[in-house]
């Protein structure tokens, strides 16, 4: 089975839509990929925490601490980088045992294969 990655279109497309709706309140017109949200006020750290969240639940990574940054998380496309090199590190076989525990048929399948 091969994992294909997401395109960066999609995450920008995702964080881009959560941080309109969250904290431009829809009106996004002036929101720019590599405009800073701290600098901006667009996000502030309460903010950063509530993209953590997000970004947790959405793409099923684990942020740690020290990871947030803003070296990592204070701009659309800070946020897209930091996210695909996170579902980078992911192996396929993690892959295989996260889909195995949330879909059990394919986990039988799974534990069939050599």
């Amino acid at each position: 089975m091969n994992v294909q990655p997401f395109a960066k279109t999609d995450f920008s497309h995702d964080v881009h839509e959560f941080v309109a709706s969250n904290f431009l309140f829809g009106v996004d017109a002036t929101l720019q990929d590599d405009a800073s949200f701290l600098d901006s006020g667009v996000v502030d750290s309460t903010g950063v925490l509530e993209l953590v969240m997000f970004l947790e639940r959405k793409y099923n990574v684990k942020i740690s601490t020290d990871e947030i940054t803003p070296d990592n998380l204070d701009s659309i496309s800070r946020v897209v980088r930091f996210v695909a090199s996170k579902l980078g590190a992911v192996s396929e076989s993690s892959v295989f045992e996260a889909v195995a525990k949330s879909t059990p048929a394919v986990g039988r399948a799974v534990a069939q294969r050599p």
